[in-house]
């Protein structure tokens, strides 16, 4: 019996998958299709350390399953390599982005081939390739044509030393990630793709596609869609001067609660507004504003800070003068620029009020407010009540309050049912040289076979990071369902399926160069082969969790690849007829590996390859018939397929392991013959039982009143009670 030389063997069985073509997808192949697909790697660096390796051993762990269940499957590989993170690789190691690009993938496809997946090569697609790029350039065409791609001035993160555009990421703390400068703001004309004509698509098809919870939640929150209204207050300028000025809320009902307007810093409103003897503390803020990004304006634990304009608003319900505020949490792109504040009813606008001292007026009523001993508000109540202090609307629910409100303000044309979005339209223009042009071909071609997209689109399964949760996914919806209106494509969803891996981490924190915790495969594969490297990779916990990486950890299941080795190496032609426990335990090995696969589970799944093999020798003295060998190998091809297929072609087998049929069960044999019944007496345990497993309630009660240590503690007392609870256990009440 030789040893386990896994380098012998993983050079092998890679070199005859790549000159058999074992992995290239055929158009022509029958059977149901099945396309798996990988979120591409950004070939911003030079290599893959075991974290990016984690994705794609799951990916293809489940297309050689999907494959052994007879389907024809397509599993491509590409390279998302335009963009920030490889123009600033290159400029780090200076030279040009498409040399350093190059480079870098030639590299990480090493890496994805040591891997030992199942990619088709043949389809290999290079964002940067004008190859590829033409074809997003002629989509984009198809969507100027429609209306769905304009141009518009749009302020954009800018730096005054670097003279350039930035990306939210290259904006740290309000400077330049590159030189250090303070970042300002400058408007620049930026061409825009209208992805708001279709939120509500969008978030429709979120019902119909297979996608964890938390990612729908996480797009519908950002699509953020409000029903309610939008309210005109009148402005008036210290001057006089009076300005319709249109506020959106979702709660009409607390319109007399109003006390005060806030409206964004660059709301065009504001020079108008604005009292001489504010000028320059508005100025101020507004420099200051231009300084910190959104997600700074609107962080929800930040001191909230304003300016008055010096100037007042009528509010349509009561004519009382609300005087008007600039702030930096609102926002010019969401809404209309200008909110309403009602700090009774809504916690931030209590937060501001508190802080600047002005009135609040509660105008719903609820038991459940939170009041100090004198009876005021000790924090805003948001839910639902009764309007108070609200003229004729008092005494009305909140609910029904909301549409008497705008119905009885839209009778004045102040008011009209809307909703708004906080999903904005996409800025598609281009900061920094590294990306696609935007410049439109006219090409007559279509990017694509049509025949060949209704074969394999839309995609059955995704599987990437959730760091890419919205806007990469969103923005791929969008696309999609903008073909789909085009007539290019018949679905409207690109993935049906969604799986996100979490992250592997070091010393508590993600891998990362700065860090210096990263690990990289290629030691480990030295050492270890690459199939003990990608079972460990998924048994280091949940798959959609992140795990913890231990480089102790891969010794245990080097230790289990040999012992796999060994058993089935001394067994390979023997013919004997399995033990009623081994025929038991080979399908309940098949279901749980099924189940296991099916549901993601595949740390758990390993474990249960490690019991079979456990039982395997002590059970079975390390003997094992012919067909539990060829089932045992088959279960563990898509987690160890060099090994796999070895010992399959050892065992006399034409052809690729990955040629065969997964195995089904009988689910009458999965079912243990014997369990274990406790017996209680008055709670404490008396006694375990091996009972036959369709034990009835009066066998088990008859059994458990005659086990000796149980007939000792009752010392001849009858039984008060007996409770069985089916399959488990006896408790008798004495």
């Amino acid at each position: 019996m030789k040893a386990y030389d896994f380098k012998t063997i993983e050079e092998k069985w890679q070199k005859v998958w790549e000159e058999t073509g074992a992995h290239r997808t055929s158009d022509a192949r029958e059977g149901p299709k099945y396309y798996c697909l990988d979120m591409f790697p950004y070939p911003s660096g030079s290599w893959l350390h075991v974290g990016h390796w984690r994705g794609y051993v799951i990916s293809d762990v489940w297309s050689r399953y999907k494959k052994l269940q007879g389907f024809n499957v397509l599993h491509p590989m590409g390279w998302d390599s335009f963009g920030l993170p490889a123009e600033n690789d290159a400029i780090k190691k200076g030279i040009h982005p498409r040399e350093n690009t190059t480079r870098n993938i030639i590299n990480m496809k090493r890496q994805l081939k040591q891997i030992g997946a199942m990619y088709d090569w043949d389809r290999e697609i290079n964002t940067s390739s004008p190859e590829y790029y033409r074809w997003t350039q002629w989509i984009f065409l198809q969507m100027y044509k429609k209306g769905l791609a304009y141009r518009k001035m749009v302020p954009i993160n800018w730096c005054p030393r670097c003279k350039t555009g930035l990306a939210n990421e290259e904006v740290i703390d309000g400077r330049c990630e590159r030189c250090g400068e303070p970042v300002t703001k400058k408007e620049m004309l930026q061409w825009m793709l209208r992805i708001t004509d279709y939120a509500d698509q969008l978030l429709e098809g979120l019902e119909r596609v297979d996608w964890p919870e938390k990612i729908k939640t996480m797009q519908i929150n950002w699509i953020g869609r409000s029903q309610g209204a939008d309210v005109t207050f009148q402005a008036i300028s210290p001057t006089g001067e009076q300005f319709p000025l249109k506020v959106f809320t979702t709660r009409p009902d607390t319109l007399f609660g109003a006390t005060y307007l806030v409206l964004a810093p660059e709301h065009p409103l504001v020079p108008k507004l604005t009292a001489n003897r504010q000028q320059g503390e508005v100025d101020s803020y507004i420099e200051r504003t231009k300084h910190l990004s959104e997600v700074e304006r609107m962080s929800e634990v930040s001191q909230k800070t304003g300016v008055f304009l010096g100037s007042y608003a009528v509010n349509p319900v009561n004519g009382e003068k609300l005087p008007i505020w600039i702030s930096d949490y609102v926002l010019l792109s969401y809404g209309t620029g200008a909110i309403m504040c009602v700090p009774a009813h809504d916690e931030r606008d209590f937060e501001f009020a508190k802080q600047f001292n002005l009135p609040i007026v509660e105008v719903i009523e609820s038991p459940e407010s939170k009041r100090g001993e004198s009876g005021e508000l000790l924090e805003a109540y948001i839910g639902e009540g009764v309007m108070i202090n609200s003229g004729r609307f008092n005494g009305l629910s909140s609910q029904k309050g909301r549409g008497e409100v705008v119905k009885w303000l839209a009778g004045k044309s102040l008011a009209e049912e809307t909703v708004r979005y906080k999903l904005r339209d996409w800025v598609f223009s281009r900061q920094r040289y590294w990306g696609e042009p935007i410049v439109s071909p006219h090409c007559k071609d279509r990017p694509f076979d049509p025949d060949a997209v209704k074969k394999w689109l839309p995609v059955d399964m995704y599987i990437g990071g959730v760091e890419h949760a919205i806007l990469h996914l969103l923005y791929a919806r969008f696309f999609t369902k903008v073909l789909y209106d085009l007539n290019f494509i018949d679905f409207d969803e690109p993935f049906l399926r969604l799986f996100n891996q979490g992250m592997v981490c070091r010393n508590g924190a993600k891998m990362s160069k700065s860090k210096g915790n990263v690990v990289s495969p290629d030691e480990l594969v030295e050492k270890y082969g690459t199939d003990t490297v990608r079972m460990y990779e998924l048994f280091i916990g949940p798959p959609e969790q992140d795990a913890e990486w231990s480089d102790r950890g891969i010794e245990g299941i080097h230790r289990f690849l040999n012992r796999v080795w060994k058993l089935v190496t001394s067994n390979l032609h023997r013919s004997v007829q399995p033990s009623e426990t081994l025929l038991r335990q080979r399908h309940l090995l098949v279901k749980n590996v099924t189940e296991g696969i099916e549901s993601f589970k595949l740390n758990t799944t390993i474990s249960r390859f490690m019991e079979f093999i456990n039982s395997a020798y002590t059970l079975e003295k390390g003997h094992l018939d012919s067909q539990t060998i060829d089932v045992f190998l088959i279960l563990l091809s898509p987690f160890a397929p060099h090994m796999a297929e070895e010992l399959w072609q050892q065992r006399g087998h034409q052809g690729s392991i990955f040629e065969a049929q997964w195995p089904k069960y009988d689910e009458a044999l999965t079912k243990p013959q014997e369990i274990t019944l406790v017996v209680q007496v008055n709670g404490k345990v008396r006694a375990k039982l091996q009972v036959d497993a369709d034990i009835d309630r009066q066998e088990a009660k008859r059994l458990a009143l005659e086990a000796p240590n149980v007939k000792a503690h009752l010392a001849g007392r009858s039984p008060q009670k007996v409770i069985v609870v089916p399959r488990r256990l006896v408790n008798i009440v004495v």
